[in-house]
């Protein structure tokens, strides 16, 4: 089946397999369009250090994508996906310190180039009748350069995202979540990197009414009171290290009430506009 949209093009391939599997590839070609926030050409003094505008003459991104996946559904469920991506042009922020005015300068440049592979794998596994456990990951590893005022910035990184969540449910009544989310190093663009976060969190829920109401209690991040926020800059000339403290334990109640079921879907209008090939965010990636 092929498709094409105002992303660009689509061609994917499903075959079926023997004892509940499923075989795919796809290949895709996007564009990607920089939004009105990377072409501000406005330019912000709000801190007397540092400027940062928008890049009026930013051109579009092309994307390029190989994907090829496989599934299983039986009592473990599990999915897995293998893809290869490479782009060319993308609109990464840069920045450049001038030591005679001691103010960093932030703005956009077409310079992005490389590519990207990724793995996905998503296992559902049920210990028994109550008792069952999800894993769902992603692992990306990144290859791009870009030359910014004759310098060349190059980035090499592998970036990770794991989340594991189990539920059991002690009776028809009570139900215990729990989830781990383990996030490596994020790269931003090819000069600024994220710092790594390891989130926790836990539910408890109690149904009554036959289940039309629950009451739920969710702690997340007992265990971790504050965590520090770490942006990083480098550049030819300088090292630039943003730290931001921010409350991460916290605590929330909720009320949920089931009223009936709906006799007839909803209809939805099928016309409409999808601006999902636009770029509003600081990074490039």
């Amino acid at each position: 089946m092929t498709t094409q949209n105002q992303d660009g093009k689509l061609l994917q391939v499903s075959y079926k397999l023997k004892g509940n599997s499923t075989m795919n590839l796809g290949v895709s070609r996007r564009i990607k369009r920089p939004g009105i926030y990377k072409l501000n050409p406005f330019v912000d003094r709000s801190n007397p250090s540092f400027e940062f505008t928008g890049n009026p003459e930013l051109m579009p991104s092309l994307i390029n994508n190989l994907m090829v996946g496989y599934g299983i559904s039986k009592k473990v469920s599990f999915n897995t996906g293998i893809g290869y991506s490479f782009f060319s042009k993308l609109d990464f922020p840069v920045s450049e310190y001038n030591p005679a005015t001691n103010i960093t300068r932030t703005t956009f440049k077409n310079i992005g180039r490389g590519y990207a592979n990724n793995l996905d794998v998503n296992l559902n596994y049920p210990f028994g009748k109550r008792w069952n456990a999800t894993i769902n990951s992603s692992f990306v590893y990144i290859n791009a350069d870009g030359l910014n005022n004759g310098t060349l910035i190059k980035i090499d990184n592998v970036i990770y995202n794991v989340n594991i969540s189990s539920d059991y449910r002690f009776n028809k009544d009570w139900l215990f979540i729990s989830n781990l989310n383990m996030v490596g190093p994020n790269v931003i663009s090819l000069q600024t990197t994220a710092n790594s976060m390891l989130a926790s969190g836990f539910t408890l829920t109690k149904e009554v009414m036959n289940r039309k109401l629950s009451l739920s209690a969710t702690v997340n991040n007992p265990f971790t009171k504050y965590r520090n926020n770490r942006i990083t800059t480098t550049g030819k000339n300088f090292l630039e290290t943003n730290v931001t403290p921010e409350y991460f334990r916290n605590f929330g109640f909720s009320m949920n009430m089931r009223f009936g079921n709906l006799k007839e879907g909803i209809k939805k209008n099928r016309r409409g506009i999808n601006n999902n090939d636009i770029g509003n965010n600081k990074g490039g990636l």
